[in-house]
């Protein structure tokens, strides 16, 4: 038994192997890195391949995918299997290597490799023997169309199937993989050849026609009999996967959907073979009156002199300046030979203007390129390259998936884990909104799964960035070095009373004001720092009420016995990894048409923030089908107006003078009738403490409300006034509420001569009130309001009633029994007959 001393001796000796991983991995290993993971030969067995042997650059996990039990869970592990050795002494050698600094080196082999990115995809052209690929999908059955793609000697690179589905159209591709000498249900890696490219090598003086799409190429093909005809695979935004050299030089005709992807689409391709010296032209199918898409399959009566009639060149269709861009980073992408051999073209591509400005906006183009290889799609390095899943991706199916994965590691009802499954898809298309909700996720308590979720979260999210504490300027530091999904847990430890850390987190939330401003450097120099970002947050019990109302709220609880959830795997981000290339996909192919509207929000919901929280959720549930699913989230998960904590004490407050029947109540019996309310939060409201005096005129000072001093008897109490809370519950309750205290309709009092006053009445509080029998009607007490308080005289102005039920029997018992505050009241009621019998006034009314 190994002894907990051995344990961490190993445990370290990993760490410090993990933090110059890659480098120690060179070392022992002929390999490379590919994004978060080493890949590299298996020097145990006959491989010349990569592709199969990984190791996980922050864990050290290693594995070989095509040997049965090959695997181990750390770079200690690996080191024992390369050397054969025992685990003591494999750790003790480690150890003293490391102790004396010396490159740490195996027995094997330690060639260097190219550093050329291979695909991730292992596949090669199908061997001519070998066995017929599959035609039947094991999720969606049997094909209606398919397409093959072959290599320069027609030989099988790979075979686009089209199924017909009742969500509509979908593709699937199927390579071989050599490797395990079968077929797969994959894309090769990139570059990827053209459709039709044995027919436009046979044939090399023809001309060549582009179209977007299989089927098109089919309808074209028998359109245009003077003409190769061909496409790329991996949809419209993915042209550049493909190798255009061999249209390099031709003459070539772009024939366009009649959309916004098929226009770029045609440019990017025309960019490409213009540098390359082609001649380019295109057909302007929305001139022509094409439109939803239309493409060459939707018109039976095109022929090849309407071809030759239709054309224009590409520059004159784009205009002077239309294709630059696209024109520079296609010259970037050229070898630097090449580049000097086609610099004389740019500048007439480029409207003759001069070379150093070719050669300036070039080189900006290729440092954009290698950031792009170095980081993959990511930046600072932080991240690994993720590239999109090869294949179309249905919308309604991923967020579908995404749902399904969620709900099997949490407990959340189906409203919930959709509002989640959508979040994480806009964390890949959040820019093209106006509005980035965080997504809250709360419980009372501890143990309710809301780090489980937020991991799950973090494994099929953009850029999962996870922290259980951050300080405010790492937050905008952070943004701005990372562009992370950032996950946020245990705010309730730390996000209480840091005001500055809360309003950054409020910034993200609107892309117009999301910035914040700091000085840097040695000379202090002003720098503007994004803060519009994807943010989700976790902690117990409730939230500050700015940050809850930028927020879609998911409310969790502990899971009862009967429930059932499935373990979050260890190696969540490599188990999930193909949900980020379908989201990546999903967002390539759908980003440009998502549009925003309140409108596809429930009308229902009054407060204006939550529906804009909603609003990019709606707008990619429209996109995926799914809208009618997102709007029964909406309306279950929507914070209300009054689930802010202050809208929340105004509402009480409401109810309170409505219940007591009253135009003024003083600010002592005020917090002792709220913090006597069963289920409300004012009994704790501070850290467990109740609701004070002096923190409730705090709150209500924000709405410019303000105690007013008035006497009752020899007492000068502070009063709250109905008239001016009037107008807060009007603004801020929800309408069905706001208006639900009726105006005076009190008479004035007769002369204060005729007033016969009977016993004092007690009333729950400090406020004592004489009950007044002018009439069976109405018993009404009148004050008169001034600047600074309420004066002892006869109203001409106003008058306020005192409802009859609230005098005598009954409710005098209920409140007198054992209360100090009746108890208190009595002294206070007494004083006040003492002033009625000399002639004074009441200065309270019910």
């Amino acid at each position: 038994m190994k002894s907990k001393t051995f344990n961490k001796g190993r445990s370290r000796v990993n760490s410090q192997l993990l933090s110059n991983g890659e480098a120690v991995l060179r070392a022992w290993l002929e390999g490379e890195r590919q994004g978060e993971h080493f890949v590299a030969i298996n020097p145990c067995r006959d491989d010349k391949n990569l592709g199969s042997f990984k190791v996980t650059l922050a864990t050290g996990f290693w594995k070989d995918y095509a040997v049965e039990g090959f695997s181990g869970p750390d770079l200690v592990s690996l080191y024992m299997v390369l050397n054969e050795l025992d685990e003591h002494a494999a750790v003790t050698a480690l150890e003293e290597t490391l102790r004396q600094s010396r490159p740490i080196t195996t027995h094997t082999s330690t060639k260097s490799v190219s550093k050329t990115v291979k695909p991730d995809v292992l596949s090669t052209p199908a061997p001519n023997d070998c066995h017929l690929p599959p035609d039947i999908h094991p999720e969606l059955g049997v094909p209606a169309m398919s397409w093959e793609y072959l290599t320069a000697d027609g030989r099988v690179a790979f075979i686009v199937y089209r199924f017909d589905t009742h969500q509509g159209k979908e593709t699937r591709s199927v390579s071989y993989n050599p490797e395990a000498q079968d077929w797969q249900w994959r894309l090769p890696g990139s570059p990827l050849p053209v459709y039709h490219l044995d027919q436009i090598l046979r044939d090399k003086s023809a001309a060549i026609v582009v179209v977007e799409g299989e089927k098109a190429v089919d309808a074209a093909s028998k359109h245009f009999s003077g003409s190769i005809c061909t496409t790329s695979a991996s949809g419209s935004s993915n042209a550049l996967k493909s190798d255009w050299s061999p249209l390099y030089g031709r003459v070539t005709t772009l024939i366009p959907d009649a959309d916004e992807p098929g226009t770029k689409y045609a440019m990017t391709i025309a960019a490409e073979l213009l540098v390359n010296g082609s001649e380019v032209f295109i057909i302007d199918t929305l001139a022509l009156g094409w439109t939803d898409g239309e493409d060459v399959a939707d018109h039976a009566d095109l022929t090849q002199e309407w071809l030759t009639e239709q054309r224009i060149p590409v520059r004159e269709w784009a205009g002077m300046n239309g294709m630059d861009d696209l024109i520079i980073e296609a010259a970037a992408r050229l070898s630097p030979l090449d580049y000097d051999r086609c610099k004389g073209r740019l500048v007439d591509l480029l409207g003759g203007v001069s070379k150093r400005t070719v050669d300036s906006g070039v080189n900006k183009a290729r440092k954009a390129l290698d950031q792009a290889r170095d980081d993959g799609p990511e930046q600072g390095g932080l991240f690994s390259g993720e590239e999109p899943w090869p294949e179309a991706v249905d919308g309604r199916v991923l967020v579908t998936e995404i749902q399904s994965i969620i709900r099997n590691h949490v407990i959340l009802s189906a409203q919930e884990s959709m509002a989640v499954a959508l979040w994480i898809v806009l964390t890949y298309v959040f820019r093209a909104f106006r509005i980035c909700p965080r997504l809250l996720v709360s419980s009372p308590e501890k143990r309710c799964g809301k780090t489980t979720l937020l991991e799950t979260i973090q494994a099929m999210c953009f850029r999962g960035l996870a922290a259980a504490n951050i300080s405010a300027a790492s937050l905008y530091r952070g943004l701005e070095a990372w562009s992370p999904t950032l996950l946020i847990d245990e705010a309730d430890t730390f996000l209480q009373g840091n005001d500055e850390l809360r309003g950054i987190l409020n910034s993200g939330h609107t892309k117009s004001t999301a910035f914040v401003i700091r000085t840097v450097g040695d000379e202090h120099e002003p720098k503007l720092f994004p803060t519009f970002a994807p943010i989700a947050i976790g902690m117990i019990k409730r939230p500050p009420d700015t940050l809850l109302d930028r927020s879609v709220v998911v409310r969790m609880q502990r899971k009862l016995g009967a429930d059932q959830v499935t373990p979050l795997p260890l190696e969540a981000e490599n188990e999930y990894s193909d949900i980020r290339q379908k989201c990546l996909r999903w967002a390539e192919d759908n980003v440009a048409d998502l549009k925003g509207d309140r409108d596809l929000t429930p009308e229902e919901i009054s407060n204006d923030r939550a529906r804009d929280n909603w609003i990019p959720l709606a707008a990619i549930a429209l996109r995926c089908g799914l809208l009618d699913d997102a709007q029964a989230a909406c309306r279950q998960l929507t914070i209300k107006e009054d689930d802010s904590l202050t809208v929340e004490l105004l509402a009480d407050i409401q109810q309170l003078f409505r219940d007591e029947g009253k135009d003024k109540l003083p600010s002592k019996v005020l917090v002792k009738m709220l913090t006597a309310m069963e289920e409300r939060p004012w009994s704790e409201y501070n850290r467990d403490k109740p609701l004070t005096q002096n923190r409730l005129a705090q709150l209500l000072k924000d709405f410019d409300v303000y105690t007013h001093q008035s006497k009752v008897g020899a007492k000068n109490l502070k009063h709250y006034f109905l008239a001016d809370l009037r107008p807060l519950f009007e603004r801020y309750l929800r309408k069905e509420f706001a208006n639900t205290t009726p105006e005076s309709t009190a008479k004035p009092l007769p002369e204060a001569g005729n007033l016969d006053l009977p016993r004092p009445v007690m009333v729950a509080g400090e406020v004592a009130v004489a009950a007044v029998n002018v009439d069976s009607a109405t018993t009404t007490v009148s004050t008169k309001h001034s600047a600074v308080g309420v004066t002892g005289e006869v109203a001409d102005d106003e008058t306020l009633p005192l409802p009859v039920q609230s005098v005598g029997g009954p409710t005098n018992q209920a409140i007198t029994d054992g209360s100090e505050v009746a108890a208190e009241t009595e002294a206070v009621t007494h004083s006040y007959a003492q002033s009625a019998n000399q002639g004074g006034h009441g200065h309270d009314e019910l």
